[in-house]
């Protein structure tokens, strides 16, 4: 079974590393030059739980050398996400199943307006991995970390259950489950309502959960959420998704969420999938969302001013 994965960032190089352990053909797709020629010339580098490894993966910035996948998973970020697929066309087919567990709600939408709804499977995880330099990761969570999918039209077939299962042996946990949509808008929360708030003020999340007025805003963004999920056919009770937030907060005092660094390197955020999505949609619903319209806007405004923010008097 040949693999394609195309955004070989943090969490596209984890899952490239465990695959490599059961599948040879299996091919890591990037834009970063001195990433791709530090993974072809010295491998990729992976710590974790303390050990570090070296695994040999090829890699490329050119879609065109890989040739057709029986999978392709798209692992770039949401704004990074229409380029990825257009550009990975050629690695596809009308059997490629394409595989999406990223962040937030839009990208299965984006990746449908090229590619069959009966070829996507889409998903979430609960991984955790952080990009420490060219050719080199840290893998954050992935001994208790579950992944769940589901196709986005009908039930698993055979294909797709061979797929789960090549992850599964890979060392990861990877299981086919049918309330993916449930799961999908229940990590939504926690993203939207916490990973993208703690980089406004640059905290660690123990730091930030430790704020009465954190929570305050986490119960606002929570009930948000719930109420535009609601017309989504999402049946999410506002206190039991904020219990969740807060919980998983503070299981990981020491944390920096994918967000919070983005901001510390000056770079583009997820903010458009999470409380972009839900202002867009709370306004296509008629929904008011002044919680998660205030963090977009402040994301907004701090990823458009990195230049300008002032580090110290």
């Amino acid at each position: 079974m040949k693999f394609g994965i195309i955004g070989a960032g943090a969490m596209g190089c984890l899952l490239g590393a465990f695959l490599k352990e059961k599948t040879k053909d299996i091919w890591l797709v990037d834009t970063w030059e001195d990433h791709v020629t530090r993974i072809n010339e010295n491998g990729l580098t992976i710590t974790d739980k303390g050990q570090t490894r070296n695994v040999s993966i090829r890699a490329t910035m050119e879609t065109e050398k890989v040739g057709i996948c029986d999978v392709v998973v798209i692992s770039t970020k949401f704004h990074d996400t229409r380029q990825a697929v257009q550009s990975g066309l050629c690695m596809m087919n009308s059997d490629t199943v394409v595989i999406t567990i990223q962040n937030g709600i839009g990208n299965v939408e984006i990746i449908s307006e090229f590619v069959g709804c009966n070829q996507i499977v889409s998903g979430l995880t609960t991984l955790g991995s952080v990009l420490r330099g060219p050719g080199m990761i840290e893998a954050t969570f992935s001994e208790n970390a579950e992944t769940y999918l589901w196709p986005l039209q009908g039930e698993p077939n055979e294909r797709v259950k061979a797929i789960v299962e090549v992850f599964s042996q890979s060392g990861l946990s990877f299981s086919l489950t049918p309330d993916v949509r449930e799961r999908i808008w229940k990590k939504l929360c926690l993203n939207a309502a916490f990973s993208i708030l703690v980089a406004i003020p640059r905290l660690k999340c123990g730091d930030f959960i430790d704020q009465p007025s954190s929570r305050e805003l986490i119960r606002g963004l929570v009930s948000e959420i719930a109420a535009v999920a609601k017309r989504e056919g999402i049946d999410m009770d506002p206190e039991s998704a904020y219990q969740y937030v807060v919980d998983l907060a503070k299981q990981a005092p020491n944390h920096l969420t994918s967000a919070l660094i983005d901001v510390i390197n000056r770079r583009k955020t997820e903010v458009d999938c999470l409380n972009g999505a839900i202002v867009a949609k709370g306004r296509q619903y008629g929904i008011e969302t002044p919680f998660n319209t205030a963090v977009f806007n402040l994301i907004q405004i701090i990823e458009n001013t990195y230049d300008k923010a002032i580090q110290t008097l």
